[in-house]
């Protein structure tokens, strides 16, 4: 199961106290509940740090690349899609897909 993090929490218009208690909440709950945490809208290495800094698995957003069409998902990655528009999850060498539309590891 995974949670995912609203980009609203990762990307305020202001930074705030209230917004970093609300990650960490998230973050703490997901690895109690032994759940993939992942977190969407980073678009600064802050925000990334940050993030890594909570605990935070798994993330997207503009830092990584701006959204793309499914179809083009597969020519980025070398795959041939077998049906166009098809969605594709990316593999991570943990073993099953845990991402989807351009996620990634926030690991170092």
């Amino acid at each position: 199961m995974i949670i995912k993090i609203d980009r609203s929490f990762v990307s305020p218009s202001h930074e705030s106290a209230y917004n970093d208690t609300v990650l960490e909440a998230i973050v703490s709950l997901g690895q109690k509940l032994n759940m993939t945490v992942l977190a969407e809208g980073i678009e600064t290495e802050g925000q990334l740090e940050h993030l890594r800094a909570l605990g935070c698995e798994v993330g997207q957003g503009y830092l990584f690349s701006p959204a793309v069409p499914a179809v083009e998902v597969a020519a980025l990655l070398g795959w041939k899609s077998r049906r166009r528009g098809r969605r594709l999850a990316l593999l991570t060498a943990a073993g099953p897909p845990l991402a989807r539309n351009g996620a990634r590891r926030l690991g170092s």
